[in-house]
């Protein structure tokens, strides 16, 4: 089965720039890198020379001479075809983390053959990274992050695409026209995308064979995960590994306390069992930022932090739940008081995020007796601070966001629910220290499907605001 993802385009972006430099594309085991890179090749009408580094390790020693030629000839052997004379093709060496020397090779071939296009992915390349006792070739190399597919591809992979173009298409002045039998048909493909999930080896089995075939795929990439992890950190037992990561899908929503992701470890082992699963792309911590200014980064307290997992399908597996049960449920409430929907809105984000850097988000918290308060998702936006609520259903006070407001004044506040989408202006009394305080601010109101399509429709509501 084949599915259009959204970083086609940037890879043809790619090729056709005239300084282009090879490129790394990074991401966690099973999001569908080399799969991507097939398509794009075939798309584009090009030639695919794809080498499997994992299975010629012994190809590490040629790369460490850093000799662009002996190398391509080594390669043109595998190949079966003299690269040095191929035009139109694309070499494409997938797992380079298993030979790391090739990824300071990508400097030469770049600044002695920059006419040949090459790409480079790993699932595990952030470890090789990490441990290269190379300099990396800074400058040298582009980098292309890849994540799950999003709501918005899953529509597309489900042959929904009149209502991804419905979605599109739709603008602030336009928002409250919204069909309402296509917003009950979004509530539907939305729940099943919560247990399914973006996982493209997933999503096939879903559609090809139906939930059993993908709840084992979806078993088959966590053991894989903790099985990678047992090999790149042998100073932690494999029942911590077990017990950390069993125990993040149980905590998503909320702030860390590694107690609560295990009672047998210290601080310090479980800190730094959650940096290798950040590492291998596993997890996606959320930072505190007092959000005193942009960058958030600037006012970030990485000692508080939230945590989202890679997918949510495969939380949803991992917490042990229901497939059948959630489904076919009436109620479009999310399980798990909401975190599930948290998940969601955050995994979109950083699906929509710049594809060229990693994904970097933020929440806002404050601990003030009386007046504590907690604002899911802080981003910038045209240089705006823009405030996002999360509510799993289709009620829910804006305490919160009304905190936000009277601490730092955004010029719009968005909100993701299950009701149909609207805008409208905030304006309510909230009790102060001293006196009564009103806040007023307008508010955009979207369905958690429009989650990938919010911050669009966020900035083009930001231009129309005086």
């Amino acid at each position: 089965m084949v599915y259009v993802r959204s970083a086609q385009s940037e890879l043809l972006t790619w090729y056709q720039s005239k300084a282009r430099k090879p490129l790394i594309i990074r991401g966690a085991r099973q999001v569908g890198k080399s799969t991507l890179v097939r398509q794009f090749v075939q798309d584009s009408g090009l030639k695919l020379v794809e080498i499997n580094l994992e299975k010629h390790t012994g190809l590490n020693a040629s790369f460490a001479t850093l000799n662009v030629g002996r190398v391509l000839s080594e390669l043109s052997v595998i190949a079966g075809m003299d690269l040095t004379a191929a035009s139109k093709t694309v070499l494409f060496l997938d797992e380079i983390q298993a030979t790391p020397r090739a990824l300071q090779w990508l400097r030469y071939i770049y600044e002695e053959r920059p006419s040949q296009a090459v790409i480079a992915a790993g699932s595990l390349l952030e470890f090789a990274i990490k441990d290269a006792d190379f300099p990396m070739p800074v400058g040298r190399v582009d980098y292309l992050w890849l994540r799950p597919m999003s709501f918005f591809e899953y529509l597309g992979a489900c042959q929904q695409h009149h209502l991804a173009t419905l979605i599109a298409a739709v603008t602030p002045k336009t928002l409250e026209d919204f069909p309402r039998a296509a917003h009950a048909e979004l509530l539907v493909k939305q729940r099943e995308y919560l247990v399914v999930g973006g996982m493209p080896a997933v999503v096939t089995a879903y559609l090809e064979e139906g939930p059993i075939a993908a709840r084992r795929v979806q078993e088959a990439i966590l053991t894989s995960y903790l099985d990678d992890l047992a090999k790149y950190s042998r100073r932690h037992p494999l029942a911590r590994l077990q017990r950390v990561f069993g125990a993040i899908p149980g905590v998503l929503g909320t702030r860390v306390k590694y107690a609560h992701l295990s009672r047998h470890d210290q601080n310090r082992d479980i800190k730094d069992v959650l940096d290798l699963l950040t590492m291998a792309g596993v997890i996606l911590p959320i930072y505190h930022s007092d959000c005193s200014g942009i960058p958030l980064a600037a006012g970030e307290d990485t000692a508080a932090l939230k945590l989202l997992f890679l997918d949510v399908g495969l939380a949803c597996r991992a917490l042990g739940l229901d497939w059948s049960e959630q489904l076919h449920i009436e109620d479009v409430r999310l399980i798990n008081d909401g975190a599930l929907a948290e998940q969601f809105v955050g995994q979109e984000l950083a699906a929509v995020g710049s594809p060229r850097e990693a994904t970097h988000l933020h929440f806002w918290r404050r601990d003030k007796a009386q007046s504590e308060a907690e604002v899911d998702y802080v981003i910038a936006l045209s240089r705006n601070l823009v405030p996002i609520e999360v509510k799993a259903g289709a009620s829910g006070t804006l305490r919160s966001l009304h905190q936000f407001v009277l601490a730092k004044s955004p010029r719009l506040a968005l909100r993701f629910d299950s009701s149909p989408p609207s805008q409208f202006m905030i304006n309510h009394s909230v009790p102060g220290p001293d006196a009564q305080r009103t806040v007023e601010y307008p508010l955009l109101s979207l369905p958690l499907y429009f989650a990938s399509q919010g911050l669009r429709l966020a900035k083009e509501l930001l231009s129309e605001l005086k």
